[in-house]
C-alpha cells in the first residue's frame, strides 16, 4: 500500500511530464492546422465553383474522411471532387425556395378504419 505522500509525488511527476509535453503538442497542432488551412485555400482557389457550396464540400469531405481516417487530407480532397461536382449538378434542378407538396396515394385497403386506433 502506498502512502498519501507517495501518491502525491506520483501525481506531481505525472503532471510535470504532461506539462513538459504541452509545447510540442501545441506546436504539432499549429503546424497541422496551418497545413489544413493552406490545402483548403488551394482547393477553393482551384475549384472556385465550390465556394458557394461549402456545406456540400464539408459534408462530402467529412464523409470520405470518416470512411477511411488513414487517408491523407490531400487524397481526401482529390477523391471528393467528383462527388461534390455530382451533388452540385443534381442540386441545380431543385428549387430551394418553393415547396410543393406531392400528392401521395396511400393505397389503403377498404377494410382500414381510422377508428380502429391504428390496428389493421
Amino acid at each position: 500500500m502506498i502512502t498519501e505522500e507517495e501518491r502525491k509525488e506520483i501525481i506531481a511527476e505525472a503532471v510535470e511530464q504532461v506539462f513538459l509535453m504541452l509545447p510540442e503538442t501545441v506546436g504539432n497542432l499549429m503546424v497541422a492546422n496551418a497545413m489544413y488551412s493552406k490545402l483548403t485555400k488551394d482547393f477553393y482557389d482551384k475549384f472556385t465553383e465550390f465556394k458557394d457550396h461549402k456545406n456540400i464540400v464539408q459534408t462530402v469531405v467529412r464523409g470520405i474522411e470518416g470512411s477511411d481516417p488513414t487517408k491523407s487530407y490531400s487524397d481526401i480532397l482529390a477523391e471528393s471532387v467528383p462527388k461534390i461536382k455530382s451533388i452540385i449538378e443534381n442540386k441545380k434542378g431543385l428549387s430551394m425556395n418553393n415547396l410543393e407538396m406531392a400528392e401521395v396515394d396511400l393505397c389503403l385497403p377498404d377494410s382500414f378504419k381510422p377508428s380502429d386506433n391504428g390496428l389493421l
